[in-house]
């Protein structure tokens, strides 16, 4: 099997977009866990195919497991609709172009806040238990012999990078705002 090239050009995303959830050769639907694969077939064209279509590909370059879309693809001819000040409208059609501002650079703090500080105890605690629970549950197969202590110590570290993970989020999400 060939390592993949990561050669990943616009073409080929759009086209890993379009054909998500089928092979673009043969059409045959993916399932949870196949194996899709995106290359470049010997013409060079673009190509986002099933295992058994993979051997036409002349460039592999990428291949990962198929899952399904965590959201529904709105249908082609679908409008989206942008209320917005009349300044930013002219800016939008002048730049032809949409401004995104990270979620943490916002004048409202709360924005991107998945709650109220006050609850943050009673949500820590809660994520507490549930780690502890998992750490002393493990899968089946899986024999860890940890102690009281280190339950505690890998719950509190896992507690941590959910918080890091949180503020993690707002710097890497953004926000369609208008030109400001």
């Amino acid at each position: 099997m060939n390592k993949p090239s990561n050669r990943i050009t616009k073409e080929l995303q759009q086209l890993e977009n379009e054909h998500h959830d089928s092979c673009s050769k043969c059409a045959y639907v993916f399932k949870d866990a196949d194996t899709t694969h995106l290359g470049y077939l010997e013409s060079g064209e673009p190509a986002y195919l099933c295992n058994k279509c993979s051997t036409l590909l002349k460039e592999v370059a990428k291949r990962q497991y198929f899952m399904l879309r965590p959201f529904e693809v709105p249908p082609e001819n679908s409008q989206i609709w942008r209320y917005m000040d009349f300044t930013k409208f002219v800016s939008l059609l002048s730049s032809k172009s949409l401004y995104f501002t990270r979620s943490d650079q916002f004048e409202d703090l709360f924005e991107g806040a998945k709650g109220f500080k006050m609850n943050k105890d009673r949500w820590d605690s809660y994520y507490l238990e549930f780690f502890r629970n998992a750490i002393r549950n493990p899968p089946p197969g899986h024999d860890f012999s940890l102690t009281d202590f280190e339950v505690e110590e890998r719950a509190y570290r896992l507690l941590a990078e959910m918080e890091i993970g949180g503020r993690n989020d707002r710097v890497h999400t953004y926000i369609e705002v208008g030109r400001q």
